[in-house]
C-alpha cells in the first residue's frame, strides 16, 4: 500500500463517513438532550477501537475519543489514528542492463514509516540487505534479500535480472 497526502486525506474522509454511518442512530439519539450521560458516550463509541488493520510491515488503528463538555453540552467526537502502519513499495522482479548502476535500495520506494515518509538516503537506517548477488558485469538472474529490522522473521527476496546490451 502507497500513501501519499491524497490517499491519506481520502482515507481519513472514508474513516469519517463509516463513523457517521455505523453510529448515525447513537447520534440520533442524544442530539436533543440537555446533559450526556456516560452511557450516551459509550454508546458512541468511546474508548473503543474503529478499524484495526495488520500487514506484513505492522499494523495501525483508529480509536474512538469522545469529550464532553458539560458546561457547553458540547460532545467532541475524536478518531484517533494510532500509526504502527509501515508501508513500502516493493519491487517484485526488477530488470537492468549490464554497466548499469545498482543499488538494493531502488527495490524500494514510497516508505512510510509509523506515518512519516522516509527518503531513500534513510533506507539502511530501516532495512537489512542479507544477500545481494547482483553482478551488473554480466548477464543473468540475480538475487537480493532484506528484511525490514523491525520484522527480521520476515525476509523479501527479490529476482534482478541484468539483462545484455
Amino acid at each position: 500500500m502507497q500513501i501519499g497526502q491524497r490517499k491519506l486525506q481520502h482515507f481519513f474522509s472514508g474513516i469519517q463517513k463509516d463513523y457517521q454511518r455505523q453510529f448515525a442512530k447513537a447520534i440520533d439519539q442524544i442530539k436533543d438532550k440537555k446533559e450526556l450521560t456516560s452511557a450516551d458516550l459509550d454508546s458512541l463509541g468511546n474508548g473503543q477501537v474503529f478499524i484495526r488493520l495488520d500487514d506484513e510491515w505492522g499494523e495501525y488503528q483508529v480509536s474512538i475519543r469522545v469529550n464532553y463538555d458539560k458546561q457547553k453540552n458540547v460532545a467532541e467526537i475524536v478518531l484517533t489514528w494510532e500509526d504502527r502502519q509501515t508501508t513500502v513499495s516493493r519491487a517484485a522482479n526488477y530488470y537492468l542492463h549490464v554497466g548499469d548502476n545498482f543499488t538494493p535500495w531502488v527495490l524500494l520506494s514510497d516508505f512510510v514509516y509509523q506515518g512519516y515518509f522516509v527518503s531513500r538516503d534513510r533506507y539502511p537506517q530501516f532495512f537489512t540487505i542479507i544477500e545481494n548477488t547482483v553482478d551488473t558485469s554480466k548477464p543473468g538472474t540475480y538475487e537480493v534479500k532484506y528484511y525490514m529490522n523491525d520484522y527480521p522473521d520476515k525476509i523479501r527476496t527479490v529476482p534482478v535480472t541484468v539483462q545484455p546490451n
